[in-house]
């Protein structure tokens, strides 16, 4: 995750995306993923580095993982069942993350299976 300043007091969570790269390996998360958020995500962190807010992804094969955490090519989609099946991990995490500093700011970008 991003640190300074900015990550102290905003954090993006965003939804992962159906389209994705299929490079062989491991690739960070925010580089699987191919959809438009994150393009227009990519393109924010080329441009304006320092201004990089505390980025999570919430991953229907993962849960709910830093934007920088290295994942390979997979397709599971988020389903009523998936999403109940994640709840637990993801707000154990978000207890983790939030106890340690509530940012200021959180802006969550997800479909309704992921809300």
């Amino acid at each position: 995750m991003v640190t300074g300043d900015s990550a102290t007091n905003r954090m993006l969570i965003l939804s992962c995306s159906q389209r994705k790269r299929t490079d062989e390996g491991l690739l960070p998360a925010v580089e699987r993923y191919d959809g438009p958020a994150f393009r227009v995500l990519r393109r924010f962190l080329r441009e304006r580095p320092a201004e990089a807010p505390n980025i999570l992804i919430l991953s229907a094969e993962h849960g709910l993982i830093p934007h920088d955490y290295p994942i390979a090519a997979y397709d599971r989609e988020m389903t009523p069942t998936r999403a109940r099946e994640l709840r637990p991990l993801v707000l154990a995490e978000f207890d983790r993350i939030f106890g340690i500093q509530m940012p200021q700011n959180i802006l969550a970008f997800a479909g309704r299976h992921y809300l």
